[in-house]
C-alpha cells in the first residue's frame, strides 16, 4: 500500500472519524440515528467471518436485490466529466483504500470475463512499485510499462495477448522510479492510455492500494471508478476515505462504483454497501452506485495457489458467476439528470 503523503494524513484521519461516527449508530437505537432515504438492509446479525456461511438465497435473487435498491434512490446530481465521447476508449479503474481486499483478482478476472464477451479489453498494471496482475496471469513480466515510457522498448514489444480479445501490459515491481510520476496526473494517465490502446475499445487499470497520487491519478482520469472493498472495518473505513479525497479533488467527476467483495452472501454485501454509501451521500454529497459482490470461493485461493485466474480455471465458480453480473453492471448504462453519464457508459455498450 503506498504511503501516505503528509499533507493528507489530517484529512485521512478526518475521514475516519467521520466514518466511524456515522456508523456507529447502526448498533443504537433506530430513532436516534440519521435518516436515510433507503431502509438499512441488513441480517438479523452479521455473520462474523469465522463463522459457518448463512443459507444462500438464489444467486440472481442476489444481484438483483442489491441492484433494485441503488435503483430506488433518487437520480444523482449532474455530472460534468469528459472523455469516453472524446477519445477511442472507455477507462475503468480498479482501486482501493486498503491492500489485500482482491483488487488484481477482480482486474485480471473482469477483463478475461468481458473479452468472453466480445469485447476488446486491454488491462494495464498501474500498480506503481508493486504490480503483480503478471504474477495471476503466469506471464512474463518485462518488458515493463516503466521499460516502455523510458523508450526501452516499442509497444509492439510491450504490449501482449493473454486471451481472446484481451490483452495486456505488465507494470514495475520494484522501488518507484521517476517514470511513475505519470501517474499523479490523469491527463497523462489518459495519454498513455491512448497510445496503447489502439484497437481496444474498453481498458482495464489495475491500480494501487490507498490514496496517494500515483493511486488518485488513475482514478480521477477513469470512466468508472470501481472502488473494491471488503467487510472487514478497516477495509471499509479506508474505501470511504478514498471516496473522500477523490471527491476533494473532483466535485463533479464520475460516481463511483462500489464492489464488496469476500461476502458470504447478498445480506452481508448490502450491509456493507449501505453503511458505505450512506455515509457518502451524508458527508460528501456523494452517490455510488453498487457495481454488486463477489462471495467468498475456496476456488478463488486453489486458482491463486496455481497462479491462474479463477474465472479461467472454474468458470461455473460462484466467485466467477458474481464476476460475471459485476462486469454486466459495469457496462450497463445508468440515468442521471442529464444523461451524460448514461452517454459515458453507452460508449462502453458501444463495444460489445
Amino acid at each position: 500500500m503506498e504511503t501516505v503523503p503528509l499533507d493528507q494524513a489530517s484529512e485521512l484521519r478526518e475521514a475516519m472519524r467521520a466514518f466511524r461516527a456515522a456508523t456507529a449508530p447502526a448498533e443504537r437505537a433506530a430513532d436516534t440515528g440519521p435518516k436515510h432515504d433507503v431502509p438499512m438492509a441488513r441480517p438479523a446479525a452479521t455473520p462474523a467471518r469465522t463463522s459457518p456461511a448463512p443459507r444462500m438465497i438464489a444467486h440472481e435473487d442476489a444481484g438483483t436485490r442489491l441492484v433494485d435498491r441503488s435503483a430506488a434512490r433518487p437520480a444523482s446530481p449532474p455530472m460534468i466529466h469528459r472523455k469516453s465521447q472524446e477519445r477511442g476508449c472507455s477507462i475503468v479503474a480498479v482501486v482501493s483504500g486498503k491492500g489485500g481486499v482482491g483488487k488484481t483478482h477482480v482486474a485480471v478476472n473482469l477483463s478475461l470475463l468481458l473479452g468472453q464477451r466480445g469485447i476488446g479489453v486491454l488491462l494495464i498494471d498501474v500498480d506503481a512499485g508493486a504490480a503483480n496482475a503478471d504474477v495471476v496471469l503466469r506471464v512474463d513480466p518485462h518488458p515493463t510499462l516503466s521499460d516502455y515510457l523510458g523508450g526501452r522498448c516499442s509497444r509492439a514489444q510491450l504490449v501482449r495477448p493473454i486471451a481472446n480479445r484481451v490483452r495486456f501490459v505488465p507494470g514495475y515491481s520494484g522501488p518507484a522510479s521517476l517514470r511513475e510520476a505519470y501517474l499523479h496526473e490523469p491527463r497523462e494517465v489518459v495519454r498513455i492510455v491512448e497510445e496503447l490502446a489502439t484497437d481496444e475499445r474498453l481498458v482495464i487499470l489495475d491500480c494501487g492500494a490507498g490514496v496517494g497520487p500515483t493511486v488518485l491519478g488513475p482514478a480521477l482520469a477513469a470512466d468508472v471508478p470501481l472502488i473494491v472493498t471488503t467487510p472487514e472495518p478497516t477495509a471499509m473505513t479506508d474505501a470511504y476515505a478514498l471516496m473522500k479525497v477523490m471527491a476533494r479533488l473532483e466535485a463533479n467527476g464520475a460516481r463511483p462504483m462500489l464492489l464488496v467483495n469476500q461476502v458470504q452472501g447478498a445480506g452481508e454485501a448490502q450491509h456493507v454497501f449501505e453503511r458505505i454509501s450512506c455515509t457518502a451521500r451524508r458527508f460528501l454529497s456523494a452517490d455510488v452506485r453498487p457495481a454488486g459482490f463477489v462471495r467468498s470461493d475456496r476456488h478463488v485461493v486453489r486458482a491463486a495457489m496455481d497462479r491462474r485466474p479463477f474465472a479461467a480455471m472454474y468458470p461455473g465458480c460462484r466467485a466467477a458467476r458474481d464476476l460475471a453480473d459485476v462486469a454486466t453492471r459495469v457496462l450497463t448504462p445508468t440515468s442521471t439528470n442529464d444523461g451524460r453519464a448514461t452517454r459515458r457508459s453507452e460508449a462502453i455498450h458501444a463495444a460489445i
